[in-house]
């Protein structure tokens, strides 16, 4: 059977002995030659011609979903999933069998790797990698007080997601340097107990944090008190918060709280997990820290981080 070529439903193809194939991007003059319509053939010469052309398709875009992609410029990022495309290690593991370590990826988590290394002991992280390119690793080099991953041998997870467990004393320290508002401070976490504690904040003192009152209520400081939205212990929220003087707010699951003013400190050496005033007693997932007012982008932002967790 020679070779034939056709318009199906808009889409040009070539058939020959049988076998059919679209070809996508066909040179213009080329197709400009020939005289083809549904049902049709073309002349050989021109048939032969169009066949000889090897399309090269362009390269493909980066990988769809990843935040750090379409919102660049965090200053420091932790997650347990790839925020970027360069991401090779998420977070560094200690075993508690004989305290050996290993860095994971984000695949080696969940595809059973993390859990292999572990065996039917716990797993704590010692650094939760900063995926922003800048180097600002969480870590925490005291056992007790380092976030646990693994559990009796089994990933701890949220929404079927693995998270960081935080509960009782448990936090991590990465210097960021003196960042001058405005700050965004966007968390994934679920709270065990939502009475006077701190989630992130400068643990050199002074400077400013997301915290929760003994009312739980979600609230900022950086000078001062900013109260927000309620607090839930029942499941995994998404906290967008942002420190700017007088127009500083939070918003929880894409509804924001009214702007009022938080003060004007800065924001340094973050404690992932709260030192000042009582740390964090719950499950962390993910942390993006950006020195820039991200409002415009809030809700593009939370649409992504909601996409991946589920969480409303």
């Amino acid at each position: 059977m020679g070779l034939a070529i056709g318009i199906g439903n808009g889409i040009l193809f070539t058939s020959q002995r049988g076998v059919s194939s679209i070809i996508p991007g066909l040179i213009d003059d080329l197709c400009a030659r020939a005289t083809y319509c549904e049902n049709k053939l073309c002349t050989t010469a021109t048939l032969e011609e169009i066949e000889a052309v090897r399309y090269t398709p362009p390269p493909p875009p980066p990988p769809p979903g990843l935040l750090l992609e379409d919102y660049p410029g965090a200053a420091a990022a932790y997650s347990l999933r790839n925020l970027i495309d360069t991401t090779k290690n998420v977070v560094r593991v200690r075993r508690s069998s004989d305290n050996t370590e290993q860095n994971f990826s984000a695949a080696e988590i969940t595809d059973g790797t993390l859990t292999t290394f572990t065996g039917a002991n716990d797993g704590f992280v010692t650094t939760w990698y900063d995926q922003s390119g800048n180097g600002v690793d969480g870590v925490q080099a005291t056992a007790i007080q380092q976030p646990k991953i693994v559990s009796a041998g089994s990933l701890i997870v949220e929404n079927s997601l693995p998270t960081l467990d935080f509960a009782t004393n448990k936090y991590m320290r990465a210097i960021t340097g003196v960042n001058a508002q405005p700050n965004t401070f966007i968390h994934v976490i679920r709270l065990n107990n939502n009475n006077n504690k701190n989630i992130t904040d400068s643990y050199t003192g002074g400077r400013n944090g997301l915290f929760t009152t003994a009312t739980g209520v979600y609230s900022l400081y950086a000078g001062s008190f900013r109260p927000g939205v309620s607090a839930n212990t029942s499941s995994i929220e998404l906290i967008f918060s942002l420190f700017n003087n007088t127009s500083s707010y939070i918003a929880k699951n894409s509804s924001a709280s009214p702007i009022g003013n938080s003060g004007t400190q800065s924001s340094d050496s973050l404690s992932i997990g709260g030192v000042i005033s009582g740390n964090f007693d719950g499950v962390m997932s993910e942390l993006i820290f950006y020195n820039l007012d991200q409002s415009a982008n809030r809700t593009a932002i939370e649409t992504n981080i909601n996409n991946y967790y589920s969480i409303y």
